[in-house]
């Protein structure tokens, strides 16, 4: 899984993204490096938080909507506890093709969980992931099973599918009708980052889901 803080970049239009100390560890003390996310020319990233937890006041997350950190910083350094500290409860999408993330934290001994998120790019740049139907996907990390709850009940035709880390489909589920939350069995699956996307005849949605 990429860790932003190292440093570094990605391309692509899906994938998993957590501080530098992975989906399990909380994040070092100390400034980290950029790490930016680039899609295909004619698309831009949408950023979707499933954690968000940097010491408040002390240890910021900045985002800046270009290739690298002196492109236009969106915010101000974003801390505190919740994805609700986040724009758009921790859905942010840039202008162009690139988004850059870098971790800064003090130098004191205390840090946190730090964040996690998958990235996915859209052909507009209009936010459409502000109506996901996915409320939340828990707990993380999970292990052999794990729960996903949703915005308004499901419709018809709706589908979930699990992905590992390097994009390949490990699970697929046809959702009946009405539910509000359904429970997905992972047993069997390895430990590690994966991807759970719901397709609807509206368009599809992505979260991360961390296993152990």
């Amino acid at each position: 899984m990429p860790q932003g803080p190292q440093g570094g970049s990605a391309e692509g239009c899906e994938g998993v993204l957590a501080d530098d100390g992975g989906p399990n560890d909380d994040y070092s003390p100390g400034p980290g490096s950029p790490f930016t996310i680039t899609v295909p020319n004619g698309q831009v990233v949408v950023l979707t938080f499933s954690q968000f937890e940097f010491e408040t006041n002390f240890d910021v997350l900045r985002i800046f909507d270009g290739p690298d950190a002196f492109s236009n910083e969106i915010g101000d350094g974003f801390s505190g506890s919740g994805v609700d500290e986040l724009p758009n409860n921790g859905v942010i999408t840039s202008s162009g093709p690139s988004i850059t993330l870098m971790q800064d934290a003090s130098m004191g001994p205390t840090t946190w969980e730090g964040f996690l998120l998958n990235w996915s790019c859209s052909a507009v740049g209009i936010n459409e992931e502000a109506a996901s139907p996915i409320g939340n996907v828990y707990p993380q990390p999970a292990r052999d099973r794990f729960t996903i709850s949703f915005t308004a009940p499901t419709g018809n035709n709706w589908r979930l599918t699990l992905y590992d880390a390097v994009g390949a489909q490990v699970r697929t589920i046809d959702l009946d009708g009405g539910l509000r939350d359904r429970v997905v069995d992972t047993d069997g699956l390895a430990p590690g980052a994966y991807v759970v996307s719901v397709e609807t005849p509206r368009g599809r949605w992505n979260r991360a889901l961390i296993l152990h």
